[in-house]
């Protein structure tokens, strides 16, 4: 099929492959609506965009931290505002924001208290 509708054009002027390309939309459509959503970001979003948003995020941890940025709140509530950009800004799926959000604070404070406890 492959080489046959790349090859010769068969007279329909790509009517065909446009119905076949309806038919790939639907077909996707339809598998989308039952994947989870933490599934379907992989699918859309790719391992390239999931790097690019662990670079941002993480830069942007690093420069938000001050001394005692684990006992200031405020600190903190900016940071999660922050990330929560960040993955909006790739299309990161809505109803995995706050979880993801809440794991990267955790990771951070681990490592800061990781970091202390080796100084």
């Amino acid at each position: 099929m492959a080489a046959g509708s790349r090859g010769a054009n068969n007279g329909n002027n790509g009517s065909d492959r446009l119905g076949f390309e309806k038919k790939l939309w639907a077909a996707a459509d339809k598998l989308r609506s039952n994947m989870d959503a933490a599934e379907y970001k992989h699918v859309v979003l790719g391992d390239e965009i999931l790097k690019t948003i662990a670079r941002e995020v993480a830069k942007t941890i690093r420069e938000s931290t001050t001394i005692d940025w684990t006992l200031r709140e405020e600190v903190q509530a900016n940071m999660r505002v922050l990330v929560k950009r960040i993955l909006k800004r790739y299309g990161y799926p809505p109803d995995k924001r706050k979880k993801a959000t809440d794991t990267v604070l955790e990771q951070a404070k681990l490592m800061a208290t990781n970091l202390t406890a080796v100084a």
